[in-house]
């Protein structure tokens, strides 16, 4: 069963990626809207710099672990070990064991040319799903227009590549408007479905080292931000002590 464990006031949740499949074909079953976020060493940052970021992971019904920084925490301090559930990864398998199902699937964010790469590659790989793109780079005084874009190609999963935080705020400021029964943010994900980056190799994820590689494929992007992470993130936990709240447990 699920856990919610609250690391540095956070939620994080404990199942694992055939346990969030299950969970997300339950909800697709019944109809009822699932957020799934995640958390990693940028979103930790983000949490206790901005209120906003920090209500939507609240709000959100599941918060999986995207780092092995904080897989190492969890274990540490709650003597948890979970497993690492990346979008890019973990979303594909989630096609490919629930094919069964005919899904529509909405993919906002990034570029045209990254989303009929996308598009092309899923439709070949998992024929029963049917895909919907649109870009994201609108601002927010179109938002209507594109919620009324999705709601029309009557998507069962929504996936939302616009960067953090403004994926998670997209989709918990339009909650209540939104269709999709599922709703993920999924960063850079769409880069790496249409190829144009690399997944890590099986041995540099067994090093935990993903970070490296992907400063690799993008250093120009990646290594101030992860510089700047690394500096808040040790800041944030000498100036914030763990206090262990507990667990949930949830259905």
């Amino acid at each position: 069963m699920n856990q919610k464990i609250n690391l540095y006031s956070i939620p994080v949740d404990t199942l694992s990626g055939t346990e969030l499949t299950s969970l997300i074909d339950q909800h697709l079953s019944r109809n009822h809207p699932l957020t799934v976020y995640n958390i990693n060493v940028h979103a930790f940052n983000l949490f206790f710099r901005r209120s906003d970021f920090a209500e939507t992971i609240r709000k959100a019904d599941i918060v999986i672990c995207d780092s092995d920084i904080i897989r190492v925490l969890l274990r540490f301090f709650e003597k948890t070990s979970i497993e690492k559930l990346t979008g890019s990864r973990w979303v594909p398998e989630f096609f490919k064991n629930t094919q069964h199902k005919k899904l529509k699937v909405f993919l906002l964010g990034d570029e045209y040319k990254v989303l009929e790469i996308c598009k092309r590659k899923f439709e070949a790989e998992f024929p029963s799903l049917t895909i919907g793109f649109f870009h994201g780079f609108f601002p927010e005084s179109e938002e209507k227009e594109v919620i009324e874009r999705v709601n029309a190609f009557q998507a069962d999963v929504l996936l939302v590549a616009m960067g953090m935080p403004k994926q998670e705020l997209f989709l918990t400021r339009n909650h209540e408007s939104l269709n999709p029964v599922i709703r993920i943010p999924v960063g850079g994900a769409f880069r790496y479905w249409a190829e144009i980056h690399t997944q890590a190799p099986d041995w540099i994820l067994k090093l935990n080292l993903e970070w490296l590689h992907r400063i690799y494929l993008e250093p120009g992007r990646l290594t101030g931000r992860y510089v700047r992470d690394a500096f808040w993130f040790v800041l944030n936990l000498i100036l914030r002590p763990h206090q262990n709240s507990g667990r949930t447990k949830s259905k």
